[in-house]
C-alpha cells in the first residue's frame, strides 16, 4: 500500500486516548483543560481524514490493475476509431456509427480516471454482474458523460479524481506537537 503523507493511524489514535486520559483527571485547571478539549477535537477531525485517505488508498491499490487494463482498452478503442474516422474511404453512415462510439469509448475513459476514490471500482467491461452493480455502473456512467457534456472533464489531474485532497487542518497538525506531554 501506498504512503499516506502525515502522521499514520496509530498515531493519532494514542494521542487521542492520551488526550482523553489527561482529560479525566479532576484536578486539571481551567485552561488545561479548554485546551487540552479543543486538541481532542482537531485530533479526531486528523483521524476522520487519515481514515479517508487510508481508505482512499485500500480501493486505489485494490483496483490500480484492472483500471490499467480497463485504460488500455479505452485509449487503444479511441485511437482506432480516430484514425478510421481520418480515412477517406469510409462513408459517411459508418462515420457516425464511429464517432457514437468514439464519444462512448471518451466516457469510459473519463469514467476510468475520474471514478470516485471512496467507492469500490465498478468494473465497465466485465460480464455477467449483479443488477445492482450494474446500476452503479450505469449511474456513474451517466455522471461522467453529463460531466464530459459539460466540460468540467477537463479539471480531472492526471490520474482523475484519486486527487481529492482529504481536508487537512493546520491547527490539528500545531496540536500534534503538545509540549505539555514533554515535559
Amino acid at each position: 500500500m501506498g504512503k499516506v503523507k502525515g502522521p499514520g493511524l496509530a498515531i493519532v489514535k494514542k494521542k487521542i486516548r492520551d488526550n482523553e486520559r489527561l482529560l479525566k483527571k479532576e484536578n486539571l485547571p481551567a485552561n488545561v483543560r479548554v485546551e487540552h478539549e479543543r486538541a481532542l477535537a482537531a485530533l479526531q477531525d486528523q483521524l476522520q481524514g487519515v481514515q479517508l485517505e487510508h481508505k482512499k488508498m485500500k480501493y486505489y491499490e485494490r483496483y490500480k490493475k484492472i483500471r490499467f487494463f480497463e485504460r488500455k482498452k479505452a485509449e487503444r478503442h479511441i485511437k482506432q476509431l480516430e484514425k478510421r474516422l481520418e480515412d477517406p474511404s469510409v462513408d459517411i453512415s459508418e462515420k457516425g456509427k464511429m464517432k457514437e462510439q468514439l464519444h462512448k469509448y471518451k466516457i469510459d475513459l473519463l469514467y476510468i480516471k475520474g471514478f470516485p476514490p471512496l467507492v469500490k471500482y465498478v468494473s465497465l467491461y466485465a460480464e455477467g454482474t449483479a443488477d445492482s452493480t450494474e446500476e452503479t455502473r450505469k449511474k456513474i456512467w451517466r455522471e461522467m458523460e453529463e460531466r464530459l457534456l459539460s466540460g468540467k472533464a477537463q479539471k480531472l489531474g492526471p490520474s482523475g479524481s484519486n486527487n481529492i485532497p482529504v481536508q487537512q487542518k493546520q491547527a490539528a497538525q500545531e496540536e500534534l506537537d503538545d509540549e505539555f506531554f514533554e515535559k
